[in-house]
């Protein structure tokens, strides 16, 4: 099912942002650069949920963080998710890569005018993603709703390890997770009735995904979450409000754990931003 939706999204994709989808073989071709130097030295997938809603101090901090991804050599996918309702699927909304910088023994062997094509081509490109990125989280963050019923982050987890980890092109790899990170769906609810986000515990809870099918791996890949336990409040729906470290705890233990069983690593989990910039990912 992920699949026919994930083809048929990818048009959209490449209508919506044709300059996005092939930037680093762009300019690989425009330099004239031999196809066995097109590498990649880290592939990083990007998941942005709906359900939440940010501050703009937090929309800031999301924002500066991903475009510290946006470097030469790294392959970013990303992708909205919220629950399987109305138009609220799992969509692919970005497939960006900019080439990897040169080594010099290439780069001495080129000549001058396609070294210059090649270079001004990367230059460029990295400057029009960071503007498509700037696009697309304006719209995710005027789109996310905190009034969305449910929240499928296990499922769709599951399907980015299933169908979306294998086709990057790094071994590098590295997951961004934007979420609150509190499932709330027919596999469970880390929510109490009418009272908010619950104490949970995450022995059960990995006894629930074990049930459900939903570890996947992802191949060794790091994970980084922001937005952890974020829950707007009632009477200022732009703010933010994150909850106490006996809610937090263990909802990180079971993520971490989900993690680890799935061939992760969970690197930092946000709570709700993160301490270490993006950047420094090598």
């Amino acid at each position: 099912m992920f699949s026919r939706r994930f083809a048929s999204a990818s048009v959209t994709v490449a209508l919506l942002f044709p300059s996005l989808v092939s930037a680093a073989d762009n300019c690989y071709v425009a330099g004239k650069v031999p196809l066995e130097k097109h590498e990649y030295s880290a592939s990083i997938v990007l998941l942005l949920d709906e359900t939440v809603v940010f501050d703009t101090t937090q929309q800031e901090h999301i924002k500066e963080n991903i475009h510290a991804l946006i470097k030469s050599g790294h392959e970013l996918k990303a992708f909205t998710f919220s629950a399987f309702q109305n138009d609220r699927y799992t969509l692919p909304v970005l497939d960006a890569r900019l080439a990897k910088t040169l080594d010099n023994k290439t780069r001495d062997n080129m000549r001058k005018d396609h070294l210059r094509d090649f270079d001004t081509c990367q230059q460029v490109a990295e400057i029009r993603i960071k503007k498509m990125v700037d696009a697309l989280l304006e719209r995710y963050f005027a789109k996310s709703s905190s009034a969305l019923s449910k929240s499928d982050v296990l499922s769709t987890m599951k399907e980015i390890g299933d169908n979306v980890i294998p086709m990057t092109k790094s071994k590098l790899k590295y997951m961004v997770m934007v979420s609150d990170m509190l499932e709330n769906s027919n596999i469970t609810s880390f929510y109490a009735p009418d009272t908010g986000p619950r104490k949970i515990d995450a022995a059960v809870e990995l006894a629930k995904t074990d049930k459900a099918k939903v570890l996947t791996d992802y191949r060794g890949a790091k994970v980084y979450v922001i937005g952890a336990g974020v829950v707007p409040k009632s009477n200022k729906p732009q703010s933010g409000n994150y909850r106490s470290q006996e809610i937090m705890a263990p909802l990180k233990s079971f993520w971490a754990q989900y993690f680890e069983k799935s061939n992760a690593k969970l690197v930092e989990f946000g709570q709700p931003l993160l301490l270490a910039p993006l950047g420094e990912l090598k």
